[in-house]
């Protein structure tokens, strides 16, 4: 009798451990489940970032006005109002010979404007580069050369004057940058 009560034991014991076990299981896996949906929820909501960035970028504001390539009215993407644009525009409006057009690149030329503003922005800093480097080559020249406080000022001004007319040669190379803003 007490090798039967002690099988039921072992029995119930082992019914209570599968059980326990299954619980254990079933709780993992609901985990694991829900894990699952969280990931594929954040999964949904980054695909939909992503498609609502791409439909904002293919919108992108588009005005009327005068293309600066072809110089026809169309309608494109505005070109940024910069120093140089607004003192063109100052200069034209003293000598009275302003038309008050909106500047714009057209999408047929839009490429083509994108190069031209690559190439300004790399003479730029070509120009840039080769007066810094003639600069500091004057300025020690002043020092070495020179003892006194005049020649040390009269290389740094040379130095800073140069730097001024190699950037001011950039300018011939100058094309505006075109607006992305967005609708």
């Amino acid at each position: 009798m007490k090798k039967k009560v002690k099988m039921k034991k072992a029995k119930t014991k082992k019914v209570k451990m599968k059980t326990k076990t299954e619980e254990k299981r079933k709780k993992r896996e609901k985990r694991e489940v829900k894990v699952k949906e969280v990931e594929v929820k954040e999964e949904v909501k980054e695909a939909e970032e992503i498609k609502k960035e791409e439909k904002e970028k293919e919108e992108i504001k588009k005005e009327k006005g005068t293309c600066l390539i072809c110089q026809k009215e169309t309608v494109g993407s505005p070109v940024k109002e910069d120093f140089v644009i607004r003192g063109i525009r100052k200069i034209k409006t003293s000598l009275k010979i302003a038309r008050g057009t909106n500047l714009i690149i057209c999408d047929e030329h839009l490429e083509e404007a994108r190069k031209k503003r690559e190439r300004f922005e790399k003479s730029l800093l070509t120009y840039g580069g080769i007066g810094a480097v003639i600069g500091i080559i004057l300025v020690i020249a002043g020092l070495l050369g020179g003892r006194d406080l005049i020649s040390i000022l009269s290389s740094m001004l040379i130095a800073i004057l140069l730097i001024v007319v190699l950037v001011i040669f950039s300018l011939a190379y100058y094309f505006p940058a075109v607006e992305e803003r967005k609708k």
